[in-house]
């Protein structure tokens, strides 16, 4: 197993969920929305142990020791035998039942053997636990390593708990048979270990960890030395750190910190070569103003350091690589490489210093991208050539360069009898992209593994052979392992509206879009977050059909489907295997009912009760046929059954009147009434009938459109009682605090799903919302608490689709959506593929044929069937549409669904579009039917792009906003106006100004009638004139010192507002802030004073009436602020860890009210950054209504950690708390136990 090094990416940036307590007022949490995948790290051929028991089942007992102390500061148990030298045998025994051991059971005194009681008590640990001779195999996977997180053989990202600054990996040895990661986060340090959890999924699990202080750090790298039992930590700073590794009796390793050594010098690199068999030196490159340092510390035991001050004319190294057999340094520089001796190291001998010059380098600088040691030697004809290892000890370095997409193969050689170096350096293949991140081992002679990873977004993994090619060693391709498109550099993002199915009138859901990619892997890129169901469709179509039902039928795995619509119910039987286009189903009884189904039952394994609106059936399933059919007297309305008891609500055929009617089946012929005693509700207003079944006993909910749920109790054989009456009012769960809806607000009961818990349910209601209820019954005391309401539509049913799992159902109210009542009272939406989301017509959840497989729904949209597999976890779908055209910025027209592009500038291609148009929906880009060159000239190079929209009285006109600049370096402002059909898009030049300067940014105020510009050091504003039905009064508003790159204002919300005056940040090119208030109307400043707030400043926002949030590039940070202050500090400051562009995000889940989403407006906003990397920030108000405690607090027991396998976007586990435990790792059956807070806003904040 190799470690890939890049240390042109090695400044690492952190970007994790977290909760920063700068000040009271401006405490924010930051949600990862979408992590980077670009790589720092790559380690190949990771090994982890399989330990299997005697049955073949999985053993991960070696963990079950670990433990945590209940404050969670990631410190372990401390293991008996310490306490013993810490406290003393007697002390011991007697505080034994208190003291936080590490080993599962302490023995008294007597218990342990005092001879030889340390192996003793080892022998019985080892033989119970661990076992590891008994079915032992090893898995080799890829681990690359992002910002803040890491993936398995390029899987889906797991998320750690703050910013990874460095990275490295513990090997297997005599004490520990399988790789251990070590990640530097910024606030600690970690070994991670694998284990096997359900599915044989691979679930990471913290084995050490240890705090460090929270900084800024610039970096730093892990060594381990070759006996594996040292760890050197060097922060680039000025210091490292030595801690031993120790092991315990399974292998699971742990750190003790030995000593800090703190250096004079900013450290650049360190590497370690071998001393002797038992011994290393840690050899340092230091820097202090310009002069270099090489510092090496041996016998690390007992440190002993030599510190030699190099020559001003020594190259400063790019890399310091550790050559482990011939025991010297290679040092990558500019334009040379050197190798030196551990005698130079050590003495500064001129002797052991030796130069070489690289190959095919007339320009002077080979620009080094990064480099590879193989575990393997690569066998060349030049490589071997002439060298025997009776002779010479040899070691190999593969090079990446940029130039020429080559990497080179280095082999040093170590002449034993002459104690000399020397080296060849030759060209090993050309490949087609430029690497800056690889991995190359040799498969057998002429088979590689090659997998790689550059800033343009592309990482590939093949296996590969070296051809010739007119003398140019190519490489071609003989396995393609996987490839992936990478949303990164992301230049610019826009989030909108999706198309298709609303959410609610107020809150359409919401996608996210982005330019990202260089070269061929540039693309516009589609992100949806949720649950994303892979879906398989039938070319079969149906008609006619609004209800699924599925069942399946005891001894075979055959699954039936009922499929019934106005007209027909059929018959239908799942097929076993389909793809794409194919068949789903085959009709068995087609037509075997001609009416629809009101009701359906499955009264035993083998029978069913079926009502429709003429007739009662009672059908077979195992012979397929209807066994009992009886006519109904008169047309049934609503109907609901349950253990042969059937509830009816019909109309008279005589007086037309609604009536109710109950009964229960006799035998298979025949139906006998039961008595109702008190019928307190009027059957004409009733919505819900439903039985259920509490503490053994069976009750009928009846609801009404009044917003009332009746409670009957089953007193005797054949009687129901009324015994409790209440209507809904619809609460937030908050401390036990009720959140009191509008008083005209009426809940109507539509659908009653019982909970795990027998006295929680889910009630729906008829017009878009769900509450979980509790119906408490003791002592003949009956009360209904409503818990907790959620509202997911504006109107329209919420249908409630049961699974195998009482906790778990599906939500039906124009979207989709999962809700698990074990995590949270809110639902996860279901995201499904597709440039068009057609609504849900049927829904039904299919039976799960193997226990631990995901849930399969069964869908009709519009007419197509479709099966939905549902994954466990939240993540992202990306689509991506490649760009023949590289752009840097994107805006959104609205009106045309149609997305404007501005590509990168090319004055001598007059004939390449000026604008790109790209349709949303269907990705298409459409050709433009206008000629450009009759709007733009071929000087003209446009900058920026706003939307504007002009409110007149004979309607409301979109307008496209273009800033250009000249080759003369002046500015033009153009207005266009766009139109399109099914393949073009046509452009309209209405106005055009010619500036002195570049147009650099474009806004809109005041009810848009203002149009605002910045061009140079000033902010031009245009009056737009609805009489004249153009632009009037040019007027310079604000002026600064420096040249005005962006700027940013607080808009209102609608055209009726009545703000006398809204603010405005601008940033200048020189990288300051500063601040105006401006007149809403006329656009003129009401203060004649510039404010400048933030140094290093690339973005801003403007919040609330006087809070300021600009992003500082210099440490990588947000500072939120006050006008009212002169400057941002420190102590406002929110670390990113990369340099964000940020953007407002006034998008609420359907629940959140339109009181709250006023009060919440400008509040959260993204953090975009070039890695790929996008962030959600949202204040956190101390009286949030919208935080809620969504499960009560569980067993606290102090266990051992568990890392959160996050996925992408890591959505529905909003947690401050990062680190989640189990006790006995039992995974899928109950072992994990925790507790989360989740915020509603931002779980759901893209739904």
């Amino acid at each position: 197993m190799k470690e890939v090094n890049n240390k042109s990416i090695r400044r690492l940036w952190w970007v994790t969920m977290s909760l920063d307590h700068q000040d009271d007022n401006n405490a924010c949490y930051k949600q990862t929305l979408l992590h980077s995948r670009l790589p720092t790290h790559i380690f190949h051929n990771f090994k982890i142990n399989i330990l299997r028991n005697e049955d073949g089942s999985i053993n991960n007992n070696r963990y079950t020791e670990l433990q945590e102390s209940s404050s969670r500061t990631l410190e372990f148990r401390i293991a008996s035998e310490d306490w013993k030298s810490l406290l003393g045998e007697e002390v011991l025994e007697r505080h034994a039942l208190g003291l936080p051991f590490s080993d599962p059971q302490i023995k008294p005194k007597d218990e342990i053997d005092d001879l030889d009681g340390d192996t003793k008590m080892a022998d019985e640990t080892y033989d119970d636990t661990f076992k590891p001779f008994l079915d032992q195999e090893s898995k080799h996977v890829t681990v690359m390593v992002y910002y803040n997180s890491f993936s398995i053989d390029n899987g889906p990202c797991i998320a750690l708990p703050s910013q990874v600054i460095s990275a490295g990996v513990l090997e297997a040895n005599e004490a520990s048979q399988e790789d251990t990661l070590i990640f530097h986060l910024r606030n600690s340090l970690i070994l991670i270990r694998f284990l096997f959890g359900k599915n044989d999924q691979l679930v990471p699990f913290i084995v050490y960890s240890r705090k460090l202080p929270l900084s800024n750090l610039e970096g730093s790298k892990i060594c381990v030395n070759s006996q594996k039992n040292l760890l050197i930590l060097s922060i680039f700073v000025c210091d490292f750190f030595l801690h031993t590794i120790e092991y315990d009796l399974n292998g699971v390793p742990s750190l003790h910190h030995e000593f800090n050594y703190s250096f004079q010098y900013s450290i650049l690199d360190q590497c370690i070569i071998p001393v002797t068999e038992s011994d290393d030196a840690i050899i340092t490159i230091s820097m202090q103003g310009g002069i270099l340092c090489l510092t090496s510390i041996y016998n690390l035991t007992m440190p002993t350091n030599h510190e030699i001050m190099l020559k001003n004319t020594f190259p400063i190294p790019f890399y310091t690589v550790g050559l482990a057999d011939t025991g010297g340094v290679l040092l990558l520089q500019e334009s040379q490489y050197t190798i030196i001796s551990l005698s130079f190291c050590l003495t500064g001998d001129e002797s052991g210093n030796y130069v070489f010059d690289y190959p095919e380098n007339s320009e002077g600088n080979f620009k080094i991208n990064s480099f590879y040691t193989p575990t393997k030697k690569i066998i060349t004809s030049f490589s071997s050539d002439g060298f025997s290892e009776e002779y010479y000890k040899h070691d190999q370095v593969l090079i990446s360069r940029t130039r020429n997409k080559s990497v080179y193969l280095l082999d040093v050689y170590y002449d034993k009898k002459r104690h000399i170096f020397t080296s060849k350096m030759r060209r090993l293949f050309k490949y087609k992209h430029v690497i800056s991140l690889f991995v190359f081992e040799p498969v057998n002679d002429s088979t590689f593994h090659f997998t790689f990873a550059n800033e343009m977004g592309i990482t590939e993994s093949k296996l590969v052979s070296i051809v010739a090619e007119n003398d140019t060693p190519l490489l071609k391709k003989v396995e393609d392992m996987w490839s992936q498109v990478n949303p990164y550099p992301m230049f610019d993002c826009e989030l909108i509206a999706s198309p298709g199915v609303r959410n609610t009138i107020e809150n359409p859901s919401n996608d996210l879009w982005a330019i990202t990619g260089c070269g061929p892997n540039h693309s516009l890129m589609n992100f949806k977050f949720g649950l994303i169901a892979n879906k398989t469709q039938s070319a079969q179509k149906f008609y006619d059909i609004d209800q699924l039902y599925s069942f399946q039928v005891q001894g075979n795995d055959l699954i039936y489907l009922w499929a019934s619509g106005e007209v027909r119910s059929s018959l239908l039987q799942l097929k076993k295997n389909f793809d794409n286009n194919g068949e789903l189903v085959s009709f068995i009884g087609e037509n075997l009912v001609n009416e629809p189904f009101i009701c359906i039952d499955r009264t035993d394994e083998t029978l069913q009760l079926i009502v429709t609106p003429t007739n009662l059936f009672l059908f077979d399933t195992t012979l397929q046929k209807l066994k009992l059919h009886l006519k109904l007297p008169s047309e049934c309305i609503l109907a609901s059954s349950f253990n042969h008891k059937i509830a009816l609500l019909y109309k008279d055929k005589g007086d037309m009147t609604t009536k109710f009617a109950l009964l229960k089946i006799s035998d298979e012929i025949n139906c006998r009434p039961l008595e109702v005693q008190n019928l307190e509700f009027n059957p004409k207003l009733v919505s819900m009938m439903q039985f259920v079944s509490i503490a053994d006993k069976c009750y009928l909910v009846v609801g009404d459109f009044n917003g009332f749920c009746f409670l009957f109790e089953e007193t005797g054989v054949d009687t129901f009682k009324f015994v409790y009456k209440k209507k809904i009012k619809m609460s937030s769960y908050e401390n036990s605090q009720e959140q009191k809806w509008s008083p005209e607000y009426t809940f109507v009961p539509y659908k009653l799903h019982q909970l795990d818990s027998a006295n929680n349910f889910i009630l729906s209601s008829r017009n878009g919302d769900y509450s979980i209820v509790n119906f408490s019954i003791a002592s003949g005391k009956y009360e209904m608490q409503n818990i907790h309401s959620v509202k997911l539509g504006d109107t329209g049913q919420v249908e409630i689709l049961p699974t195998d799992d009482p906790n778990v159902a599906y939500l039906l109210c124009a979207n989709l959506w999962k809700i698990d009542s074990k995590e949270s009272l809110f639902p996860k939406k279901i995201v499904i593929d597709g440039l068009k989301e057609h609504a849900i017509v049927a829904c039904t959840v299919l039976p799960r044929l193997k226990p631990g497989q995901n849930d399969i729904l069964l869908v009709l949209r519009g007419h197509t069937l479709t099966t939905l597999d549902i994954p466990s976890s939240s993540s992202v779908l990306t689509r991506s549409k490649r760009l023949e055209t590289q752009c840097m910025k994107m805006n959104y027209f609205s009106n045309l669904d149609l997305f404007v592009l501005l590509p990168v500038p090319d004055v001598e291609d007059d004939k390449k579009s000026k604008l790109v148009f790209v349709e949303s929906r269907t990705m298409r880009v459409l050709e433009t039917a206008t000629d450009f060159r009759d709007i733009f000239r071929k000087d003209e190079i446009p900058l920026c792009l706003h939307t504007w929209k002009v409110y007149e009285t004979s309607g409301t006109y979109t307008n496209l906003v273009v800033g250009c600049q000249t080759d003369t370096g002046k500015g033009v402002v153009k207005v266009l106006r766009l139109s399109k059909d099914d393949m073009k898009a046509y452009a309209k030049l209405v106005f055009s100004y010619k500036e002195d300067e570049p147009v650099t940014h474009i806004e809109s105020s005041g009810q848009n009638r203002c149009l605002l510009y910045s061009t140079g050091k000033k902010i031009i504003r245009w009056l737009y004139s609805a009489s004249d039905t153009r632009l009037v009064e040019r007027k310079v508003i604000f002026e600064l010192q420096d040249p005005i790159k962006k700027f940013t204002l607080k808009r209102a919300e609608n055209k009726d507002s009545v703000a006398k005056s809204f603010p405005l940040l601008a940033m200048t090119t020189n990288n300051k802030s500063a601040y105006a208030e401006l007149d809403t109307i006329s656009g003129e400043p009401l203060i004649k004073e510039k404010k400048t707030f933030t140094e290093f400043c690339s973005d801003g926002l403007i919040s609330g009436d006087d809070t300021i949030i600009t992003s500082n590039f210099n440490k990588e940070s947000i500072y939120i602020s006050s006008i009212h202050n002169d400057l941002a500090t420190d102590q406002n400051a929110l670390h990113i860890g990369y340099i964000p562009r940020l953007a407002f995000v006034n998008s609420f889940p359907p629940w959140v009210s339109i009181k709250d989403r006023c009060a919440y407006e400008e509040k959260q906003f993204l953090t975009i950054g070039l890695n790929g990397q996008i962030d959600l920030v949202r204040f956190a108000n101390g009286n949030n209504s919208i935080y809620c405690t969504l499960k009560k607090d569980g067993n606290k027991q102090e266990q051992a950690q568990l890392l959160s396998t996050y996925t992408d976007q890591s959505l529905s586990d909003f947690s401050l708390v990062d680190i989640r435990t189990f006790k006995n790792p039992t995974f899928g059956q109950g072992g994990c136990i925790y507790d989360i807070k989740n915020d509603v806003f931002m779980s759901n904040i893209l739904v």
